[in-house]
Order: C-alpha cells, then structure tokens, then sequence
C-alpha cells in the first residue's frame, strides 16, 4: 500500500488498486477519473487558471461519464496505471493544499465536499476559504458550478442577500437588483428559484452578464407596494406576472427599456400606463383575461410588436391607431365585445393571422382584403348575417376562413 500525506488533514492512500482520500484519519472517498495533473513547480500564475471545471466541459463524453461518481464503473479508451493516478492525484491535492484550497484547481464535485468535511474537522484554513470559495464560485457566472453548489445546498452558507450580490454583482446596478428581489421575496413569503432559462411557470429568473434578463412573477399576494421598483430590471428582456388584484401596472415598467416579450394575462388589469410607449424593443405582449373596456392606445406606440394578445377582455372597439402597428404578425381578440374593425387594419401589413371568434361583429372592413400576408382569419361565433362580398373575395384568394 502507498501513502501520501497532502497535510495535517489529508492524506492519499493506494488501496486495491485505488486512490482513495482520507480526512483526519476517515475515508472520505476514492478519487475519481484523472482531469488534470498539476505539478507543483508548473503552477507560476494561478491567475491564468479558469478553473477545471471548465475544462471539463472541453472533454469528450466518454470521460465525463467516468469522472462523476454516478459513471464511475463505465468503461473508457484510456487506462492509467493505478500508481501513475495515484500519485497524479497526490500532486494535485498537494498544490491545491498549497495555493490554501482554490477550488480552480480541482473539479467541484471533489473540491467543495472535501473543503466542507475540512471545515468540519477543524482545518483553519477551510474555515477561513470555505465561504469565500463558494462566493468565488458564485460570481464566476459559470452556470454548470453554480447549478452544483444550488442543488447541493452550498448556498446555505452564504446569507440571501450575499448570494444574490455574488450573482448580480456589488455595484450600483447589482444592488438595485439584489434589493428589488429581496423585497419581492419578503412580500410573497417565498425565495425566487435562480434558472439558466426561466421557467414560466414558477417564480424564478434568469441570469446573463450578471443582470437579469428574464423573470416569471406568479402570487396571490398584493405586489402594488414593491412592484415600482421592477424599473431597476434595465437588462429585462422577458417578463410572465400573474398576480392576485394586479390592476395597473406602474410607470416603472417604461424604463424596461430592453423588454421584448411581456406577459400579464389573467389579472385584472384596467389600463396600461403611458410610459409603456418607450418599449421600442418589444415584440410580444400578452394581456389575455383582463378588465380592459378600452382597446389600450399606448400599445399603438409599440412599432416592433410581432404579437398581441387582447382576448377574454370587454373591449368594444378597435382605434384606428392599431394600423401604426407595422410589424404585427398575430392578434388575438377572441371573447370581446367588438362590433367593428378599422379600416386602417388594411395597415398591418405583415399580418398573418387574424382571431375574432365571439365577438358581435356583422361585417369586415372592405380594406381587409389588402393584407397580401394574411392566412387565417377565425370570426366564428359573431353576429355575421350572410356570408359577405368582403369574405368571398379573400375566399378567393385563398384565405382560410373559420366561421
């Protein structure tokens, strides 16, 4: 049997062919699959070192399947001589040892339970680089790192609020944002789920170069006191909010200035505010099953609007305004009281898709007829008498029609 002591703490034995690792005299667990071997006298500049899990990630498949403990037993091209990874694996404890614990230096997987076990049998120096080195983690952005140190609770040993700021970062920016959580998270009684992609079902967010980009809102809680302060969210591209009594949203929203997709169906929202018209980037706005009587007017500012969707709401007309609406694709304005059309819709250009159903409308604007892009049109369920010369003609031109 070889043995190698790392420190006072650690020490390397090669047992039946296997490098396992020992932590103040207990086995604490077999090495896993060689990454990388770190001599001592080649580390001149720590700062060069992304991190081994990065590097990782460059490996074929094949390998990562051995590396994690769950793929362990699985076969791989290359073999090392057990004394060879043995004392690989020696060596790499050995400089990890000595640059105090830098969790750059071995995988994740490996290196925070072995720093959390340290901790716990009284190594001072893990003690000391324990929480830091989760920090660094933190802030690093690295998602897969951060997934692991979420999901295997590492994040307990850092406050919410010092996650959070190693996620959005310490500047003004990021305090802004950490505080807009916080606040959130205190008012709804729970702690919103950080995703690499939002889920839109859930309360959670997405983070990229240390903003949030993307965010789902789902309460019965009233949000009225706290919502203000989404105007910090100057990165929001995506928005889903479901909130119970949601009637207005505030002035804030107008400086979401990066705000491309906002979905605020089913709540009871009355009117929109006027600073919505500096959404210049948004494309899909969705305000299914709400209170509108009117047809909002400010939305007629929103130029890049791909998709629109005003069903299950009370509105009776349609302004003339929605022809500014140039680039829309798909309106949905199933189940309201519409009784006519503009005759500006012959504006909207690139419409493809046109959903009327239950409405009270009797007939269709003569200029419908213009829209070279439309495909589908659905008024079924409306107040139409007979079939009109309006809908005969677009018949003909091979427009599909639901009546």
């Amino acid at each position: 049997m070889k043995e190698f002591h790392v420190n006072n703490y650690i020490t390397l034995k090669l047992e039946d062919g296997r490098t396992n690792i020992y932590v103040d005299g207990e086995l604490f667990e077999q090495c896993k699959f060689l990454l990388l071997n770190i001599p001592v006298e080649q580390v001149s500049s720590l700062d060069e070192i992304e991190s081994v899990d990065e590097a990782a990630e460059n490996l074929s498949k094949k390998m990562e399947k051995r590396f994690f403990p769950w793929g362990e037993n699985e076969m791989v091209d290359i073999e090392i001589p057990p004394e060879v990874e043995f004392w690989a694996h020696s060596s790499n404890l050995q400089v990890w040892s000595e640059y105090n614990y830098d969790t750059r230096l071995i995988h994740s997987n490996l290196a925070f339970p072995l720093l959390k076990r340290l901790t716990e049998v009284g190594d001072p120096i893990a003690k000391r680089v324990f929480k830091e080195e989760i920090a660094k983690k933190l802030e690093s952005g690295y998602w897969p790192v951060i997934k692991f140190l979420m999901e295997e609770n590492y994040k307990d040993y850092v406050s919410r609020e010092e996650f959070l700021s190693c996620i959005l970062g310490n500047d003004e920016q990021g305090q802004k944002e950490t505080a807009f959580i916080l606040q959130l998270e205190e008012t709804i009684g729970r702690e919103f789920d950080l995703e690499k992609e939002y889920d839109p079902e859930y309360n959670n967010f997405a983070v990229r170069n240390r903003h949030i980009v993307e965010m789902s809102i789902y309460t019965g809680s009233n949000i009225n006191e706290v919502l203000p302060l989404i105007g910090s969210l100057n990165s929001l591209k995506m928005l889903i909010i479901l909130c119970k009594d949601l009637t207005n949203l505030p002035d804030s929203f107008g400086d979401l200035k990066e705000l491309e997709l906002l979905h605020a169906s089913n709540n009871k929202l009355q009117k929109l505010p006027q600073s919505l018209k500096k959404l210049s980037n948004m494309q899909n706005l969705n305000l299914r099953n709400n209170s509108f009587i009117e047809f909002p007017k400010v939305i007629s500012n929103l130029k890049s609007l791909e998709e629109l969707d005003l069903s299950g709401n009370q509105i009776r007309t349609i302004p003339d305004e929605v022809g500014n609406l140039g680039r829309l694709k798909t309106i949905w304005l199933n189940n309201n009281n519409i009784n006519e059309l503009p005759e500006s819709i012959s504006e909207l250009e690139l419409l493809e898709n046109l959903y009327l159903t239950n409405n009270c409308l009797k007939e269709l604007p003569n200029s419908i007829k213009n829209l070279e892009n439309l495909k589908f049109i659905d008024i079924y369920n409306n107040n139409f008498q007979n079939k009109s010369r309006v809908l005969e003609k677009l018949e003909k031109k091979g427009l599909k029609i639901n009546y």
